[in-house]
């Protein structure tokens, strides 16, 4: 992590042997860069879990009780075959579901955790750590539901859309 080696030392003998920035100067702008940082990915975090819990999760949701019912539909109506593709289709919305929760309060979590942490140095690693880490977990889990969840239930725009529809 490159902004604690500015006010190392070295790098500050350098910047005030060329007059460039005083110590005081340098530990300023790192204090701040470092704040701008953490809350720059707090912001972020925070969106993923209103996303996840207020979005993506009742899309989800909303879909795998429609394909609940249309395979109690299907039972309901008499068809002797079972409705293989609809059961797997359930089995992986619901494992996705399963994901994008328990990801989700892990989220929230650490979040929790990291903001908590009053040193804005060892806060700004520990968002890049442990929350960035967990963000990365959380994305998965929404990337993988996006496929499987009908284009009418996804709330947001797909990476079709945006790639080839956005104009």
């Amino acid at each position: 992590y490159a902004l604690p080696e500015y006010v190392k030392p070295a790098s500050v003998a350098i910047f005030e042997k060329h007059k460039v920035l005083s110590k005081k100067e340098l530990e300023s702008r790192v204090s701040v860069y470092m704040e701008k940082y953490s809350m720059q990915i707090n912001i972020e975090a925070s969106m993923m879990v209103e996303i996840a819990n207020k979005m993506i999760f009742p899309a989800g949701n909303e879909y795998a009780a429609d394909l609940a019912a249309s395979i109690n539909g299907l039972k309901s109506a008499g068809v002797k075959t079972v409705p293989t593709a609809q059961l797997e289709m359930l089995e992986d919305v619901v494992n996705a579901l399963n994901c994008l929760k328990d990801e989700t309060d892990k989220l929230k979590d650490v979040l929790e955790a990291v903001n908590a942490i009053e040193d804005e140095t060892e806060q700004a690693v520990a968002f890049k750590e442990k929350v960035f880490t967990q963000m990365a977990v959380l994305r998965e889990c929404g990337d993988d539901l996006e496929p499987i969840i009908g284009r009418d239930y996804w709330p947001l725009p797909t990476y079709e859309d945006m790639l080839f529809r956005m104009g």
